[in-house]
């Protein structure tokens, strides 16, 4: 009971302050004439409406303050406080014609007004929503804040000059304020009056002498607008007053980073990480920036080492450090130590999906495709989702001779793969899974995809041509796509010798014999397969001793010796 009797009271004030600026206007035209029965009716409605709203039972409330206007139509309050509900449910239109009910009713009262201009906002209708501020501040020039609203509002509907004359009038009115003179700062820097706004934040920096933070806000503002000389200016008096000042070392180094000058941002990056304020998460933001640039990074790289370093050393078990760490080592190409700061996350930390797809990514670079078989595997586990993961799968079930288990994965993966360079990338996977598995048709369905998304695919155009040569199966098809592979990039090794290796198949010696022998020169004389098909071109011209020369060359680079052993002996033989 007494629980009960505290609601009442509390509804009884909140009936009290609804009912009250009613109350100021002489007029009785927006006033119900009601029995005494009436009156009852509509007071116990309205206290359980309010009682409803209390505990957050907005359809109840709602329907109670229905019934409230059934039997008093003009009763302001239940109109306004059913505008909030249904605002608060996105009935937007029920909410503006309630609202207005409300303000026609009893258009004296500020809070309907407010809730008005509330309504307009949500229908981004700014000059409505302006107009009802204007009218609310000028019955209300005492309040500060909502003159306040008003600018913010003028300068967001692209206003400033009227958002500045509001602002200026409270400055006049209360004298120069934090709140006031940033917003003035902003109006006028946006606008690209820096001059003026300078002098705003002069004004602060006057009346504040011990608030730095002011000075660090010109400072920036001249910076953003390559005013480099007054920035340095203003930061070197900044940090002469204050040389630990986490925030202006911050901000300086940032300032001096921007401006490529390293060498004065190197010292206060390394000055603020020896401050005790300085969290860890900071610290880590701040090397995210120098790690993110690549040009920076080149300039920094030392230094970035030892700042990676000392968080190793002051956080060793913290997996962002660890991360950060992974990062640098990405960035000069030390997969194998980059791998070694990710496995330790791992152990700690099974639910990042990024770090998990960045180690994968690691292995591709590293080719240890077992490694990348074990994780990419365990990683399902966690997150059998994601298609990223299948491809990776997939690919390490490719290069460890796991064709079927790749053609599985890679076909999971398609149905997840929500975006066009995933899927092309695994298609071309599963085409290269059934080619190892001798099933053409479906390998060339997989790169006909391919080409179908990307004409252009230089890759698949190369693999997808040199395998039907290989099969002797559409020569015609085979020679088109290479031609166009050749087009794009002439003197690559690899395309030119799948070039020779089709003109061959498709008895075309002597041009294939030109080919080759330019493969030969723009570095193919390192590749055993090339130097192969080289003698094999050869042998077919009739030049046994000069292909014999070329096979066992071959054989010195690592090509199969047994297989090609064998030719050798055959062209002996003859």
């Amino acid at each position: 009971m007494k629980k009960f009797l505290i609601g009442i009271f509390i509804i009884a004030g909140i009936l009290q302050s609804c009912n009250k600026k009613i109350a100021v206007s002489k007029s009785t035209k927006n006033v119900d004439t009601l029995t005494q029965e009436q009156q009852l009716d509509y007071e116990y409605a309205f206290t359980e409406a309010t009682r409803q709203m209390l505990f957050n039972h907005y359809q109840q409330a709602a329907k109670l303050y229905h019934e409230c206007l059934q039997v008093k139509p003009k009763s302001s309050a239940a109109a306004y406080q059913l505008s909030k509900i249904y605002l608060m449910m996105g009935n937007k239109n029920e909410s503006l014609e309630l609202a207005r009910k409300a303000t026609e009713i009893n258009p004296d009262n500020i809070w309907y007004q407010l809730q008005l201009a509330k309504v307009f906002d949500k229908f981004d209708k700014n000059d409505s929503t302006i107009a009802v501020y204007s009218r609310i501040v000028k019955h209300n020039p005492d309040r500060a804040d909502l003159s306040y609203d008003l600018a913010v509002l003028l300068a967001g509907n692209d206003e400033p000059k009227e958002a500045i004359n509001v602002l200026n009038k409270i400055e006049q009115k209360f004298g120069v304020s934090e709140n006031v003179s940033l917003a003035k700062e902003q109006i006028y820097a946006k606008d690209g009056k820096i001059d003026e706004a300078a002098a705003e934040l002069n004004k602060l920096i006057l009346k504040f002498p011990d608030k730095i933070q002011y000075s660090g806000i010109l400072a920036e503002l001249y910076a953003s607008h390559n005013m480099n000389d007054k920035a340095k200016e203003i930061y070197q008096s900044i940090l002469e007053r204050d040389p630990s000042n986490l925030q202006a070392l911050l901000s300086a180094s940032e300032f001096y980073r921007s401006i490529g000058n390293y060498d004065k941002a190197m010292p206060l990056v390394k000055k603020a990480f020896q401050n005790p304020l300085m969290d860890i998460n900071s610290k880590i933001q701040v090397l995210v920036g120098y790690l993110s640039d690549q040009k920076v990074f080149n300039e920094t790289k030392n230094e970035v080492k030892i700042l990676v370093d000392s968080l190793l050393e002051h956080y060793p078990d913290n997996i962002k450090v660890h991360t950060i760490s992974a990062d640098y080592f990405v960035r000069i190409n030390e997969f194998n130590k980059a791998a070694e700061e990710l496995k330790f996350v791992l152990n700690k930390e099974k639910n990042n999906y990024v770090i998990w797809q960045q180690f994968l990514y690691i292995q591709s670079e590293l080719g240890d495709f077992n490694l990348m078989y074990t994780f990419s595997k365990e990683a399902l586990g966690y997150f059998s989702d994601k298609p990223e993961l299948y491809m990776f799968y997939g690919l390490a079930c490719l290069q460890t001779n796991r064709a079927e288990e790749a053609v599985s994965a890679l076909q999971k993966g398609l149905k997840y793969a929500d975006n066009k360079p995933l899927q092309i990338q695994i298609y071309t996977f599963l085409g290269d899974a059934y080619h190892e598995l001798n099933e053409s048709s479906k390998s060339d369905q997989a790169f006909d995809k391919v080409l179908q998304m990307d004409p252009n695919n230089i890759l698949v155009l190369n693999n997808y041509s040199y395998y039907l040569s290989e099969r002797g199966e559409n020569l015609d098809k085979a020679l088109d796509m290479i031609r166009r592979v050749i087009t794009k990039d002439p003197e690559n090794s690899t395309y030119l010798d799948t070039y020779a290796w089709i003109l061959f198949k498709d008895g075309q010696l002597n041009k294939a014999l030109e080919v080759i022998e330019k493969a030969i020169h723009t570095g193919g004389d390192e590749n055993s397969e090339i130097v192969n098909h080289y003698g094999d071109i050869l042998y077919k011209l009739g030049n046994a001793k000069k292909a014999i020369t070329q096979w066992k060359m071959a054989i010195e680079l690592g090509g199969n010796k047994e297989s090609i052993e064998n030719k050798i002996s055959s062209a002996k033989s003859e």
